[in-house]
């Protein structure tokens, strides 16, 4: 079976998947690249990572999945662009090429803790992030 092509991020308000460097594969020992495609989705009130063994995988195989965190009641992941402007998809599909977002926010409510926020930068261009707002 062949396997589809993917965009280097997708992301909803639920889920992000992504490709990223750094997967160790010290001396070349094993047949795969050094790129790793990695997913996190809020699922039944647990934040899960999924990792697949390669890049391109076929349908058929099947993901390393790791619970994350549990106790999570809300969970909302949105995407800055390029102009600071955050948005519940992506990729977008109105404002020409930009192929990843520059930075990625995630909001989950806990059931010990409350409300928690964090942003994260992606280092593909520079962002002013006290400009950030949402998408009207």
């Amino acid at each position: 079976a062949a396997s589809e092509e993917e965009a280097a991020f997708v992301g909803s308000p639920e889920a992000f998947t992504l490709t990223h460097t750094g997967y160790a594969n010290l001396n070349h020992t094993v047949l795969r690249s050094t790129l790793q495609r990695v997913s996190y989705e809020w699922y039944e009130q647990n934040l899960w990572r999924k990792t697949a063994e390669n890049v391109d995988q076929l349908a058929r195989a099947k993901p390393y999945i790791r619970n994350l965190l549990s106790g999570i009641s809300k969970a909302h992941f949105q995407y800055v662009d390029k102009d600071g402007l955050l948005h519940d998809h992506w990729p977008l599909t109105k404002q020409g090429e930009q192929p990843l977002p520059r930075a990625i926010k995630i909001t989950l409510e806990l059931e010990n803790w409350g409300e928690i926020s964090q942003m994260f930068l992606i280092p593909a261009e520079s962002i002013e992030l006290s400009h950030v707002t949402q998408a009207s």
